[in-house]
């Protein structure tokens, strides 16, 4: 009983995640299927309204087949001018699917009950398998849905038809219904699943394997996207960090040891900054942080005595080896027309000039436009 309810649990927190991460994807994909919904609901009742008189003889539309047509017609213009044009925010589009299967559920309910109340019900079964599939919605909406129509359909049923072809439209629709809530419980497994994957490969396509922060490529557009965001009066602070002697590390104890320091390092890193912060590995021993809004001297310098404190330390205790770094900072206050360039150059002297002054220093620069920054 408990395994179940365990099960159960981690279920409900994995379509939570999903519907809560993907939201975006998923309004994108429901207004996708909404324009193509409406569009094959009204070429299928074109087809219907064309061929049944020859198949069915005496056989004549409703109208409520009739009072469909206008309503297909006016839900495929929306859904087409919203689709081509890209308005698709998640709460809107979620509430135009519902509105969607609620005026098809009443008119098939309507065709199959008034319509037809000599006959058996030939739509609302496959209505309540297929319908609730075509949209990614969550349970208890999708449910809600399903549910109420079917009490709607019972009704309509005892109202107007004679009791034994009612009593077997209503099992045929509660079957429908069974198969619906199975195949709708699988399609959305499904779904979370295939989102799991595209997020742990986004995930390990942006992420260093060794430190297990943002490789190069992503760490750099990050940055630059973040420069970009804040625009003038700019504030932030850049850091580069240089692991002292790395070389002699890889060729005298092995790589495996290095592959040891480089992980260290990286888990050093998130738990000294912010996960707000940019951290990522830079090359083969240089990492880069960017600091977002803060660009105070005494924090940076305590920030960087934890980093030269404990790095030793930790290598020492888990490689083996005791790996001291140099840092170079560069902060930048309020100032207009900055590139990540010219940062990461201005970083990069301050680098350097740690380095000069002795293994494990840092040394720090405020920023100056590129003309000056060479008299620094």
């Amino acid at each position: 009983m408990k395994r179940d309810v365990a099960i159960s649990a981690v279920a409900f927190k994995r379509r939570m995640a999903y519907f809560r991460e993907a939201s975006e994807e998923i309004a994108a994909a429901n207004l996708r299927m909404l324009f193509a919904a409406s569009v094959m609901t009204l070429g299928l009742l074109a087809v219907f309204l064309l061929v049944t008189p020859y198949v069915i003889r005496g056989w004549t539309p409703t109208l409520y087949h009739l009072a469909l047509i206008p309503v297909a017609c006016w839900v495929c213009l929306i859904t087409g001018i919203q689709y081509h044009i890209g308005v698709g925010r998640p709460l809107l589009v979620l509430i135009q699917c519902v509105l969607y299967q609620a005026t098809i559920f009443c008119f098939i309910i309507l065709v199959d009950t008034a319509g037809t109340p000599a006959g058996p019900a030939a739509f609302v079964p496959l209505l309540f398998i297929a319908l609730p599939a075509l949209f990614v919605v969550p349970h208890i909406i999708a449910y809600a849905v399903v549910l109420f129509f079917e009490a709607i359909y019972i009704i309509a049923v005892c109202t107007f038809k004679a009791q034994q072809i009612g009593q077997y439209d209503i099992f045929i629709s509660l079957v429908g219904l069974a198969f619906s809530v199975a195949l709708n419980n699988l399609i959305l497994s499904l779904r979370i699943s295939d989102h799991e994957m595209q997020m742990k490969y986004k995930v390990l396509s942006t992420m260093d394997y060794l430190s297990d922060i943002l490789n190069k490529q992503t760490c750099l557009q990050v940055c630059k996207e973040y420069l970009q965001t804040i625009g003038r009066d700019s504030v932030c602070s850049l850091l580069i960090l240089d692991l002292d002697d790395f070389k002699a590390v890889n060729d005298t104890k092995g790589h495996y040891t290095g592959d040891i320091v480089l992980q260290v390092t990286g888990e050093l890193l998130r738990k000294t900054f912010r996960r707000s912060d940019i951290v990522g590995r830079f090359g083969g021993d240089e990492f880069l942080v960017l600091l977002k809004g803060i660009a105070s001297h005494e924090l940076l310098a305590r920030k960087c005595r934890q980093i030269q404190t404990g790095l030793p330390q930790l290598t020492q205790q888990r490689a083996g080896v005791s790996v001291s770094c140099s840092i170079g900072a560069v902060m930048l206050q309020k100032q207009a027309d900055i590139t990540f360039d010219e940062l990461f150059r201005q970083a990069d002297l301050a680098l350097y000039s740690a380095k000069k002054a002795g293994k494990g220093q840092a040394a720090f620069l405020s920023y100056q436009r590129a003309q000056t920054a060479e008299s620094r």
